[in-house]
């Protein structure tokens, strides 16, 4: 088969010349032909595909070529499952990259103007051992794909071990609604930035920097509005210590273990220590779970006495041996709190290094319905030394 390589801008139109993923396309058959055949083609494609025939297509030259220019010339398939079968290929990598970029082009360069969705995109992507000296194959740019179309961006890092995020900044993410995920557990990702990003349409950012070690990139300028969900997002986040002051948090409902196992062994500056991301001015009215919110994070001491908690419904481990690092753990005034609702206060300052009695007083005197809570901080009964068995007594 003859190939012929079509310039312009895409189309999604099975019948059109031109496609996204920028791949040389076939001349277009009859109209009738392709009707009638549409059902076999179909078979042909997505039966070899998931009935062994995998590997087979990708090493098999012109059977190759022939399955791509099948999935996206006659629109077999989402263009979103397509980009996802060449990714995971490319990340193959090899022979099986080298056969795909043969037909595909540069990764950099596929025209993604037409897909919906990156979900799991990159998910696992590693990079094989024969190209470990060359990072740039291993770590491409990535700016020109154009995202104005996609709303759906979880998990598309997930789990990578290549990529630093070169050129996302760029990307145009106005359509995404989630982002949950996005870099969980990416171990080298630090792009140099992410402040241009539009994310006002973002709803859930649940874990998007969760173990991602060194990610420490000035994110302040993003549109929070509309997020409902925050859990986990800087969970295990080593190395993140930026100010959020500015972030929108009126609509979010949950903040379960945010900021939770943040260690910061090289931490000195005594600014690092006692304000560490601007959270103090924070809408907090509508969040129902702070569960293990700052749990384990070694160097949160912020002042939080002005938040609204009217909505909280748990706030177990939410400081659990949190503040440890400076020796002085959390002692800040949260007399003011509403926690009317709260229904869940196991652990809720277990091993938190030091909390005043003043502050033990104020917290008693809150609601004489939750008189009971603190005598229930700790699971294994320790607490502080000179607090009684019950310390709300």
């Amino acid at each position: 088969m003859e190939l012929q390589t079509i310039s312009g801008p895409p189309s999604t139109d099975p019948e059109s010349p031109t496609a996204p993923l920028g791949i040389s396309k076939p001349p277009t058959p009859p109209q009738n032909s392709y009707k009638k055949h549409l059902p076999l083609l179909v078979f042909l494609v997505f039966g070899s595909t998931f009935i062994g025939g995998f590997l087979a297509l990708v090493n098999s030259g012109d059977s190759w070529t022939e399955f791509t220019t099948v999935t996206e010339h006659y629109g077999v398939g989402d263009w979103s499952e397509v980009l996802k079968y060449r990714v995971d290929l490319w990340c193959e990598g090899g022979d099986i990259r080298t056969n795909l970029l043969n037909h595909a082009g540069p990764i950099e360069t596929w025209n993604t103007s037409v897909v919906t969705s990156f979900k799991n995109l990159f998910r696992d992507c590693k990079c094989s051992i024969s190209e470990n000296n060359h990072p740039d194959t291993c770590d491409p740019d990535l700016r020109l794909w154009d995202t104005r179309n996609v709303e759906d961006m979880s998990h598309a890092f997930q789990n990578n071990e290549i990529f630093t995020g070169k050129g996302l900044d760029d990307w145009d993410v106005s359509g995404v609604k989630s982002m949950k995920h996005m870099f969980d557990h990416c171990s080298i990702f630090n792009s140099t930035s992410l402040s241009n990003w539009k994310t006002t349409s973002v709803t859930d950012i649940t874990s998007i920097f969760s173990h991602a070690p060194i990610f420490n990139v000035d994110i302040s300028t993003w549109d929070t509005s509309s997020l409902t969900k925050m859990s986990k997002a800087f969970y295990a986040a080593e190395d993140f210590n930026r100010d959020l002051s500015g972030w929108n948090t009126g609509n979010v409902e949950e903040m379960d273990f945010m900021f939770a196992f943040t260690k910061h062994e090289e931490a000195s500056s005594m600014n690092r220590l006692t304000s560490r991301y601007g959270v103090g001015g924070w809408d907090v009215s509508s969040v129902k779970y702070f569960t293990g919110m700052f749990e384990f994070n070694d160097y949160f001491n912020e002042d939080l006495s002005g938040w609204n908690t009217k909505e909280a419904v748990s706030m177990a481990d939410m400081f659990n041996s949190a503040g440890w690092a400076d020796g002085r753990g959390i002692n800040q005034d949260l007399s003011s709190w509403n926690v009317t609702k709260v229904e869940h206060f196991d652990n809720f300052l277990c091993l938190a290094n030091t909390f005043s009695e003043s502050n033990k007083e104020k917290l008693c005197d809150v609601n004489v319905a939750h008189k009971s809570w603190l005598s229930n901080f700790c699971d294994s009964g320790i607490g502080w030394s000179n607090f009684p068995a019950d310390p709300c007594a």
